[in-house]
């Protein structure tokens, strides 16, 4: 089936997204580094800037896209389908320029599957706000939070690229998806990535090689597999900021 006419250089960097972490995901089985848990409270870097609507360029491969709510918060629908057979559909919010990033923090609800009518069978079936010093093939440094709507669950991810183009990818659990409003927060310390979750929840992994400039923020919904329907499934995002101050 032809595609229709449309700019091909996010559809191509979705696909290129789609397959790696196909791909890598046995890698990251393999190479999961385990988690530290932190007893002590995160504090909020001081004086971040806090990211508004206009700050991003928008895409979706449907209509209607991403809804804004006020200037600092938006929803992004789940594509309804892939729309052909090899193709990684998307609903993307990307910023404009990039950030010598040390903290993350944002607002976010993560749906509930309940609604689900069938099952979603691929990797890249996900929710994820994140931070990516490659916006163009998704092969460089990331960190960030997803939903995989396979099971629902919420992970912290980060990755880091290695010879060849390849990347190695980690993920652990934070919890299952609620529908609730989730405060994150997550920080470069030293070598150390440090994931918050409401202030209480941590995680901490090894971030050693990653660069503190050059990070766009990026938040998407990915749909990768079809057979399966999620009325009003979507990803809510609110009070998005960036800070290189770290702690």
């Amino acid at each position: 089936m032809a595609r229709r006419s449309r700019d091909p250089r996010p559809l191509l960097r979705g696909t290129a997204r789609a397959r790696r972490r196909i791909a890598l995901i046995l890698i990251a089985t393999v190479l999961l580094a385990a988690p530290t848990l932190l007893a002590t409270a995160w504090v909020r870097p001081p004086a971040p800037s806090t990211l508004t609507a206009a700050d991003f360029r928008w895409f979706s491969t449907e209509t209607p896209g991403a809804t804004t709510v006020g200037p600092t918060a938006w929803v992004l629908p789940e594509p309804s389908s892939t729309g052909a057979h090899d193709r990684l559909a998307v609903d993307d919010a990307v910023s404009v320029t990039s950030f010598p990033l040390t903290a993350l923090s944002f607002t976010a609800t993560f749906p509930s599957l309940g609604a689900t009518r069938g099952h979603p069978s691929n990797f890249s079936d996900e929710l994820v706000v994140f931070a990516a010093t490659d916006v163009t093939h998704y092969h460089g440094y990331e960190f960030g939070v997803r939903e995989s709507l396979s099971d629902g669950a919420v992970f912290a991810y980060w990755q880091s690229p290695s010879a060849g183009g390849i990347v190695v990818f980690h993920e652990t659990p934070l919890f299952a998806s609620d529908g609730r409003v989730h405060a994150f927060d997550l920080v470069r310390v030293g070598p150390a990535l440090v994931f918050i979750v409401d202030g209480a929840r941590t995680v901490t992994a090894a971030f050693p090689t990653a660069p503190t400039s050059g990070f766009f923020v990026v938040t998407t919904a990915h749909r990768a597999s079809d057979g399966w329907s999620a009325p009003g499934l979507a990803l809510s995002v609110a009070d998005l900021s960036e800070s290189s101050g770290g702690l």
